[in-house]
């Protein structure tokens, strides 16, 4: 499905709330002063952020985990393996495992890891989770007008990409989308290009150095560098950051319970758009509920309806090879494109998830901080399943 404009009721921001005075994020300079080795869910200390502020009004969900021991024995598939969900938990270095279902917290529990104790306050980098909730921004600044089109070139607000290197034919769909034929190595060490994006502390000057290496559209390459072009994007045509806008439309609006951070490229600078909002499990559960009820929190129109319909299912114009796994910066836990699941998920490196189940009206988020990367969506599809 895909979106050009938003016009439904449903798309429109909520007006019938009155106007509160926008909280303005500040930025600070790194915590710790070294260079980056590898992921971590610790990063965010080595980086500036730009701050978050919670809401003076926070949700706080209702919960009931008097079952929570019972459902944490129960069996799954894991591989090839039948495994306790505690153990596939422990297995995969998880730090935080919240499960809301029927909009009630069933389950909530922390896991201590490399020497640090995780609890309900301890801050969690999403990684590329956090691709996602660019997306569903890029959808509220369509809703307003700030954008007009997901077809459009993405050189209207990269004029800087106006080279005749083949960046005109690429669209903000095409990012969103992740086929946008850029050339970027997307590999997890410091010496790829995701490596020297991550630690650039210019961001704009290694965006002008980029090339394109195919035509757009054409097929399914998951590259960060997508979602770093649409943070740029959002900025622009918003013209603030991305993390006041993010504050402005949704950290506020759904009542977030604590403070959070974007990591930046250096202070006064830019969000690392592809990764690194920094939050807590509660919060990033809350995300999940917005997308759950169709953008809709509390009777207000966050993200425009039909915005989250078009993120929440492949998109069957998307011709391309392996089109029913990706769109809009979700993922869909499907087997093959015939899978009737209805499921999707946040997914970022080292084992963070955001899984919605809306046949089950769950949302699970797990926080890990697993070094092998080995983890998948499928065991919190079984998870939902069971749960």
């Amino acid at each position: 499905m895909a979106l050009g404009s938003c016009s439904k009721d449903s798309d429109k921001p909520d007006t019938t709330k009155p106007e509160t005075t926008s909280t303005k994020v500040q930025d600070t300079p790194p915590q710790i002063n070294a260079p980056v080795a590898g992921p971590d869910l610790t990063n965010y200390k080595q980086f500036a952020l730009r701050n978050l502020k919670s809401s003076p009004t926070p949700f706080v969900f209702s919960r009931n985990t008097a079952d929570q021991d019972n459902l944490l024995n129960i069996q799954i598939p894991v591989g090839d393996a039948s495994v306790r969900v505690e153990d596939y938990l422990r297995s995969t270095a998880t730090v935080a495992f919240l499960v809301i279902k029927n909009d009630r917290i069933i389950v909530e529990k922390y896991y201590p890891n490399e020497g640090n104790n995780y609890e309900a306050s301890s801050i969690a980098t999403s990684w590329s989770v956090g691709k996602s909730w660019i997306s569903a921004l890029i959808g509220i600044a369509i809703g307003e007008g700030k954008i007009r089109s997901v077809d459009e070139p993405i050189t209207n607000y990269l004029p800087e990409l106006r080279n005749g290197k083949g960046f005109e034919r690429i669209t903000i769909k095409h990012l969103l989308n992740m086929t946008s034929g850029i050339r970027f190595q997307e590999r997890d060490d410091v010496d790829s290009d995701l490596g020297r994006l991550y630690t650039a502390s210019d961001i704009l000057a290694f965006v002008r150095a980029l090339e394109v290496e195919s035509a757009p559209g054409q097929q399914l390459n998951y590259q960060s560098i997508n979602t770093q072009l649409l943070g740029i994007i959002l900025a622009r045509a918003t013209q603030t950051s991305v993390t006041q806008y993010l504050q402005d439309k949704i950290w506020t609006p759904l009542g977030m319970e604590f403070d959070a951070s974007w990591s930046l490229d250096r202070v006064g600078g830019i969000e690392k758009s592809f990764c690194c909002l920094n939050a807590r499990a509660r919060d990033y559960a809350k995300f999940g509920r917005l997308f759950l009820h169709h953008g809709s929190w509390q009777g207000q129109q966050i993200v425009p309806a039909s915005w989250v319909a078009a993120s929440s299912a492949p998109d069957p114009t998307n011709t391309y090879p392996y089109a029913f796994l990706y769109n809009y910066q979700w993922w869909f836990p499907k087997m093959s494109a015939n899978d009737p699941t209805t499921d999707f998920t946040a997914d970022g490196i080292l084992g963070q998830f955001i899984y919605v189940s809306p046949s089950k009206n769950i949302v699970i988020v797990k926080l890990s901080n697993n070094k092998r990367n080995d983890d998948s969506q499928i065991p919190l599809r079984e998870i939902a399943q069971r749960f």
